[in-house]
């Protein structure tokens, strides 16, 4: 699929952004992951340096509970002027801080003969969050939550990475077992959590229903060594008109827009009727 470029800046926080078919895609960055306001947090609860799946983890639920699907641009300026105000984000992320920080030391007391040096002890306290990891926050956070999910690659669709998982990550990456094959799985957090299939989330009609109900699909999103944030929403322009538009909220300053099989997917997910229109 073809992404077509440059629709017109219309967020004061807009880096970068591409059309694809009728749907609209803005990347919007929040408070930098790497800014002097996170580096007091990262050395009280020895994280490590990179945390954006800490972040994604406070503010997916405040995002999926901030803004209607049917939303204005002010309600979005509102929105992301709070996810750069340190004085606001840095103390949710140091909520997923200090109870990731406190599962890992739990995990180190109750498996000590798994760690044979000091030095691996503290690399894995100091270990980039893992997908399992989100997915806990989130069933503390999020429970009660229908319009947030979690896009994951399947694990298993990467051998390479897998023969190297170590710890509890080695135990809780068998649940994706069962979806080999497939590229993408989506976890659902509302009412009960469950791992699915991106046909199966689509036949459950979950996108239309959220819709109806006038709440945002928010979509927290694995990129592979990089987690972000996606809000997929109708926007009021200023001639009256709606635009399908998909956010990818962003806390470095580099650009994500290149992940197209990501983005396309969210798009796919969030807006089939705007995506497959022209019958391509």
């Amino acid at each position: 699929m073809e992404i077509l470029n440059e629709p017109r800046k219309l967020f004061s926080k807009e880096s970068v952004n591409s059309k694809i078919e009728k749907v609209t895609i803005r990347e919007l960055k929040i408070l930098e992951q790497y800014s002097k306001a996170f580096k007091k947090s990262i050395q009280q609860y020895n994280t490590p340096k990179s945390i954006c799946g800490y972040i994604v983890s406070a503010i997916g639920p405040i995002v999926a509970q901030s803004v209607p699907f049917k939303a204005k641009m002010s309600q979005i300026e509102s929105l992301v002027k709070n996810l750069n105000d340190p004085d606001f984000l840095v103390k949710e992320v140091e909520k997923c801080m200090e109870i990731i920080q406190a599962q890992r030391s739990h995990y180190l007391k109750e498996h000590d003969l798994e760690f044979r040096t000091k030095k691996q002890k503290e690399n894995y306290m100091t270990d980039w969050v893992a997908k399992y990891e989100i997915s806990d926050l989130m069933q503390i956070f999020s429970s009660d939550i229908e319009n947030l999910f979690f896009l994951r690659y399947v694990g298993f669709e990467f051998p390479e990475l897998v023969k190297d998982v170590k710890h509890e990550e080695k135990r809780r990456i068998i649940e994706e077992e069962k979806f080999k094959g497939n590229r993408f799985i989506i976890e659902t957090f509302g009412n009960s959590r469950k791992l699915q299939t991106l046909d199966q989330w689509i036949y459950e009609r979950k996108a239309k229903n959220i819709k109806d109900c006038n709440k945002p699909l928010v979509f927290i999103a694995d990129l592979l060594g990089h987690f972000v944030t996606f809000v997929a929403c109708k926007i009021k322009r200023e001639n009256g008109t709606d635009e399908s538009t998909v956010f990818l909220l962003n806390s470095v300053k580099e650009n994500h827009m290149e992940v197209q099989e990501v983005v396309f997917t969210i798009c796919q997910l969030a807006f089939p009727e705007d995506i497959f229109a022209s019958g391509v």
